[in-house]
């Protein structure tokens, strides 16, 4: 009887382990998507210069200031 009570407690460990490992994956991919959505709101870093304001005014604003002239001299 001895050696039944061995076998069962032997099998738990593994699964144990595995159930550990999962986890920790888990929780990894949960922090670098994190990281991710926090990076991805400002693709340009904190030097950004666009507005977040949606106003017609900001966005004519802002239409005026970009030179598009010089758009074609890299091409």
């Amino acid at each position: 009887m001895e050696g039944d009570n061995m076998k069962k407690e032997g099998e738990v460990g593994p699964v144990i382990g595995v159930v550990i490992i999962l986890l920790v994956i888990i929780l990894g991919g949960f922090y670098f998507w994190g990281a991710r959505e926090k990076n991805d709101s400002n693709p340009y870093g904190e030097a950004s210069t666009s507005t977040t304001t949606d106003d017609t005014a900001s966005i004519e604003a802002d239409l005026e200031a970009t030179d598009i002239d010089s758009l074609d001299s890299d091409l």
